[in-house]
């Protein structure tokens, strides 16, 4: 992997995951975590939410649970807001995301 750059061109990273965090995953929390400290950029998308309450979860777990989006409780008039969001302000790596998204999904 590339090490970050200097200044504020950090590398900058999206984990998509089913629902974080979550007990079985706890590795992707503290891979998220390491990376930071390493100077990524790190902007974590769950489609759920997390498999226990903030009271069951470690202060690092809780941390994350701030900082995560979850896809779901945006509804689709947040996910439609993203999209054209996208589309005016970086068309080029729209396009290029959903022709990736058509070929690996099989359409």
């Amino acid at each position: 992997m590339l090490p970050p750059k200097a200044g504020n061109d950090r590398l900058r990273l999206a984990y998509l995951v089913s629902n974080h965090p979550i007990t079985s995953q706890a590795f992707v929390v503290r891979e998220i975590e390491a990376l930071r400290g390493e100077g990524f950029d790190i902007e974590v998308l769950s489609i759920g939410r997390p498999d226990r309450g903030p009271e069951e979860m470690s202060a690092l777990e809780r941390e994350e649970l701030k900082k995560t989006f979850y896809v779901r409780d945006a509804g689709a008039p947040g996910a439609a807001a993203a999209h054209l969001k996208l589309i005016f302000r970086r068309p080029g790596r729209y396009a290029r995301a959903l022709l990736e998204a058509i070929r690996i999904g099989g359409a």
